[in-house]
């Protein structure tokens, strides 16, 4: 019986085994990360009272996923996994959505499926989709918006289709404020393409209240949310307020490398950026009136519009989650379109090679993919559980922890408990009887953060930046798919700092906690 299904419903069931294996796959990368910063702060908020989650406990987000993994965790307890289980089922939400996209946008079945693969292989979803953040819904329901607008195009006397739309590109207000462009564009579309066609459908009383309805409801919540969204505006657009933002070139670069299919396989991202605009032009070709527009300005527009504000807000490339959504099917496109071409040359030879070369590029993009393995495929930065457990067993009876920055040093410690408060770098005091520190590097990655590190080791330890790199970075325990954070361990005598190559100094190829040599 189960052989007859298959045979019935081979798509289906090869869909199923797809989502499935990555399911898998991120229950295997969440077993294997802790939590890092962003996800502590899910951590922190789904922990406070419920009007407060309601209300929006996190300023910078809407309060949808938060509420989401609440309910999870009052139903199944707080753990790593817990917070995970929204994102880890948006994941798969999203797979089967861009299957039925494909699949809308005129890809044959066999393709479709190769694309809903790569999608499960690209590095924005295996980084994000076991995350306890926005990252995995937002997109899923921006696909499936997407998907809700073609449909009511193509068939406008469906109205559930336009509640389709209405509902998911609502919980893309709900999940991310830049959710409300996304909606926002596709309602216009929806104004312009379906709507005036009501006049002339045969629609019955009940459908017209039902369509009125949806919009209604939608219109409602996307008001609300705006009004949110303009509030947080007026509160970064304070001075002071932008010391975090990425120059419009880093934004450009992390944009390219986070939406690239492959990673960070040498010039593949950069090649892949008119890839996907030739793609896209493709695969508007099929699609009527206006919705011509729609892919290529939802992949590229939201990206544009981001480098000109992040000179005053801080935003991030998965803040545009939907758009690259669009911008992997414009690769994706461009390569079957790369490929055909190929199989029309060698099927002058071997006909039977016309599937197999046409699949080729695409087939290629993922090896490069797979081959990347580990790289890449962790969540977060940096594994603080093994800061943890290292700090647990070779220092907590007589040594401090110091976390730059303080704040996200705090947060981290509150999930990774090392039974005391860190102290914060920028208001570091020596605790009385304690002469050891170990100094843990919380979120430097940009230069200005190392650059601000530097200058606090140098005024609250009196070291240049060439005698703080020279001191030994600890060997904490860490995964193959996250590395460890970096921390050094400093010893004080007489309000001064022991440095390596001194007496009694700590030299590499020793433990830092071992007992100085004479």
């Amino acid at each position: 019986m189960f052989a007859t299904l298959i045979r019935r419903r081979p798509h289906a069931f090869a869909l199923a085994a797809i989502v499935l294996a990555s399911l898998l796959f991120e229950l295997y990368v969440s077993s294997r990360c802790s939590l890092w910063l962003d996800e502590v702060n899910t951590y922190r908020d789904v922990r406070l009272p419920w009007p407060q989650v309601l209300a929006g406990a996190e300023l910078q987000h809407p309060p949808l996923v938060f509420v989401l993994v609440k309910l999870v965790v009052a139903c199944f307890g707080l753990s790593a996994l817990s917070l995970r289980v929204v994102s880890l089922l948006s994941g798969c939400a999203l797979l089967v959505t861009v299957d039925a996209l494909c699949r809308e946008l005129g890809f044959a079945p066999r393709r479709a499926l190769l694309v809903v693969g790569s999608v499960a292989l690209a590095p924005f979803f295996t980084e994000h989709a076991a995350e306890a953040r926005h990252y995995m819904l937002f997109p899923a329901a921006g696909a499936l918006a997407f998907w809700c607008v073609l449909r009511a195009v193509r068939e406008p006397t469906r109205v559930g289709y336009l509640a389709g739309f209405a509902a998911s590109a609502s919980v893309m207000g709900m999940t991310h404020y830049f959710g409300l462009a996304y909606a926002g564009a596709l309602f216009g579309v929806v104004l312009v393409s379906v709507v005036p066609r009501y006049r002339t459908s045969e629609l019955t009383r009940r459908q017209t209240v039902l369509a009125g309805l949806a919009l209604s409801a939608f219109l409602a919540i996307f008001c609300w949310f705006l009004r949110d969204a303009v509030a947080l505006a007026r509160f970064y657009a304070r001075p002071g307020m932008a010391e975090d933002t990425l120059p419009w070139r880093e934004l450009l670069r992390e944009m390219i490398d986070e939406f690239s299919l492959t990673g960070a396989t040498p010039g593949a991202a950069e090649l892949e950026i008119p890839l996907a605009a030739a793609g896209l032009v493709l695969l508007a070709r099929p699609l009527p009136g206006i919705v011509r527009v729609v892919p290529a300005a939802l992949a590229f527009g939201p990206c544009v519009l981001a480098l000109f504000i992040s000179s005053g807000h801080f935003v991030a490339p998965r803040y545009l989650a939907p758009s690259w959504v669009l911008y992997h099917l414009g690769a994706v496109t461009a390569l079957f379109a790369l490929g055909d071409r190929l199989a029309r040359v060698a099927a002058r030879s071997r006909p039977k090679l016309l599937e197999p070369v046409a699949w080729a590029p695409l087939l290629l993009a993922m090896l490069t993919r797979v081959g990347s393995y580990p790289r890449e495929f962790g969540v977060g930065e940096e594994d603080y559980r093994g800061l943890q457990s290292y700090f647990l067993e070779h220092f907590k009876a007589d040594t401090a922890l110091v976390g730059f920055k303080g704040l996200f040093a705090e947060r981290i410690m509150d999930v990774y408990d090392i039974g005391s408060r860190p102290i914060w770098l920028e208001r570091f005091k020596p605790r009385p009887g304690v002469n050891r520190y170990v100094v843990a590097e919380f979120e430097v990655r940009m230069p200005d953060r190392q650059a601000t590190l530097e200058g606090l080791v140098r005024r609250q330890f009196g070291l240049s930046a060439a005698e703080w790199h020279a001191i030994p970075t600890l060997d904490l325990p860490h995964t193959e798919l996250q590395v460890p954070v970096v921390a050094r361990l400093l010893v004080l005598e007489g309000g001064k700092v022991r440095l390596p190559g001194r007496k009694h100094g700590h030299h590499h190829g020793r433990r830092p906690d071992a007992p100085p040599e004479e």
